[in-house]
This record gives C-alpha cells, structure tokens and sequence, in this order.
C-alpha cells in the first residue's frame, strides 16, 4: 500500500505496512516503512496527527509521545523480523506504558491492514493455531539439536584439514611467592538436612537441563501466543466501545 503522509518537508509517498487500532473516538495508526537499505522508518498517527516518529535499524521498535501533553496516548511498540520485515505492532496504556513497551509485557495488537503481508499471515496462523506453536517447540528442539549437528560437523572434517604445527616461543613467567594469610577457621553448626531421593524423572531434567529447557520455553511461548491471539479480538472491540469523555475530564483536571 501507498502511505501518504505530511510532515515538515512536504508530502512523502512510500510503501509500508499499516495497523490500526480505535479506542473510543480516536484512531491510532502505525506505519513502518523502508528508509534506506538497511533502516526503517516508524511513523505514529492518532487521527492523523503524527506522535512520534522513529528510523532505525532495531527489531524492536519502542515509540513514545514527543509532547509531554500526549503522554496519555500510550506508547507504541513495532517488531520486525532480523531480515526488517514488519510483523507486529502493540499499543501500550496507563502510566506504565513506556515501561511496558520496553519490556513487551501486555498491550494490544494493533490490527494490520486488511490485504497486507502481515495480515495474510495473521490469518494464516489463526486458522492453523497448532501449526504455529509447533514452528516455536522446533525453534526450541533446534536450539538443542543444531550446535550437535555443528559440531558433528567439525569433528567429521577435521580429518581432510591440514595439521598446523605451530612453535610458538615460551614466555619465562616470573615466580611470584604470595604471603600466606592466616584465615579464620570457622566452625559452622551442622543442619539436619532431611533425607529425601528425588525421583528419576526429575534427576533425569535436571541432568538434561541445556537440552530441556529451550523446548519447554518454546512449548511456554507456543501456548502464551495462542491464548493471546484467541483473546486480541475482544480486547480490541471493548477499546472500539470505550468513552473517552470520562478519561478526558480527568485529564483536563488540575
């Protein structure tokens, strides 16, 4: 899509990815578009009026007010791929919400634009929830797997590489006689620790740690995903159906 927006020096047309998200009467739009070849630029519009604005070449994107008076409005947070795809964009509220948006905790997901890549994707993954947490679990399993397979590697064509037999010179390091210091000798009362034997399935975990721990984060990480994509669209319709006019009164009072 053509985004056109007005700033300073003049009217600028690009190609960029949009959401959007309406709480009450106000309507909050990001775009993220190509800059240069290596950076992107992130625009933030609440009824059209730009907020903030931001070029970098960062994944994560964080996005606060530049007046001190739109403090109420949030703050903005835009994830792109390691490649600089565009792939989410989650408004933050409260008074945290800077906080939050550096940290990734909470928010709501702005909805892309109906048509676009991520939308396509969106939609792709909502009707196929299983397939999704299942890309995170081998994420996991290849953390574990692939730094085996690398090494399996090397070790396989370290015998066609070419033996480097260095002679290095040797350094005479000084010999140094360090004082011996008289410590304390410190009696420490005995604890009956009691006596218990933990069970093989745990003593096997704990064992298997560096293997176990990164698929049961991507396990972790799958059901958090899903549970947050089944809830995104109530979020969203209970911020369309807000009244502001409340929230604007205590703004306003001194």
């Amino acid at each position: 899509m053509t985004v056109t927006t007005a700033g300073e020096g003049g009217v600028a047309e690009k190609q960029g990815q949009v959401w959007r998200l309406q709480v009450g009467p106000r309507v909050h739009e990001v775009i993220s578009r190509e800059a240069t070849v290596t950076k992107r630029e992130v625009l933030w519009l609440v009824d059209g009026e730009l907020v903030a604005t931001k070029t970098t070449s960062e994944e994560k994107v964080v996005l606060t007010p530049e007046e001190e008076e739109g403090a109420h409005l949030g703050a903005i947070r835009v994830i792109h791929t390691a490649f600089n795809a565009p792939r989410r964009a989650i408004w933050f509220e409260g008074q945290g919400a800077s906080a939050q948006a550096l940290t990734g905790l909470g928010g709501v997901d702005m909805e892309p634009e109906a048509g676009s890549p991520v939308a396509v994707r969106e939609e792709r993954m909502a009707r196929r929830p299983g397939l999704y947490a299942a890309r995170h679990v081998a994420g996991g399993v290849m953390k574990v797997v692939g730094p085996v397979i690398v090494a399996w590697l090397i070790a396989r064509s370290a015998g066609l590489l070419p033996g480097l037999d260095l002679n290095l010179p040797r350094i005479p390091l000084p010999d140094i006689d360090l004082p011996d210091f008289p410590w304390p000798d410190i009696n420490l009362p005995s604890i009956p620790w009691p006596d218990w034997n933990a069970p093989g399935w745990l003593v096997w975990i704990v064992g298997h740690a560096k293997y176990v721990v990164p698929i049961l984060i991507g396990i972790a990480v799958a059901r958090s995903e899903i549970r947050r994509r089944q809830t995104t669209a109530q979020r969203r319709e209970k911020l369309r159906s807000r009244d502001l006019d409340q929230e604007s009164k205590e703004r306003d009072t001194p």
